[in-house]
């Protein structure tokens, strides 16, 4: 599994820099034909459209050229509900960035379907 990509965004970095990165891991890990499940983040609205677009299209274009397994946002069963929710639930830290015991809870709930995909790659056929 390869995550990466946030602090790159709360930094705002260059999506080609992040693109890069991942590219990098990518090809080695599927140079020794292991399955892979690329995990992305929704990027954020302030610095610019066009910026946000580059960051977004990272793992859907990434996980097609290397046949990963995608998650979108690895935040989304959190981001699916609404901020009062969020914070009734106590699903992210103090931060509002970094999602809480019970936010992760939620997460690796999300996770668990990909991860049993990615598994499927490795199992031998029945």
């Amino acid at each position: 599994m390869i995550a990466l990509g946030g602090n790159d965004m709360l930094r705002g970095q260059p999506p080609a820099q992040a693109r890069g990165n991942l590219e990098a891991m990518l090809a080695e890990v599927t140079a020794r034909g292991l399955p892979v499940a690329l995990v992305g983040l929704k990027a954020p609205g302030n610095y610019g459209p066009d910026w946000q677009a580059g960051y977004d299209a990272i793992w859907p274009e990434l996980g097609a050229r290397y046949g990963a397994v995608v998650v979108p946002d690895l935040l989304a069963p959190i981001a699916a509900k609404t901020p009062e929710a969020r914070a009734a639930e106590g699903l992210m830290q103090g931060d509002n960035i970094h999602p809480s015991a019970k936010g992760v809870t939620l997460i690796v709930g999300a996770l668990g379907p990909k991860v049993l995909e990615v598994l499927d790659l490795v199992r031998p056929a029945p």
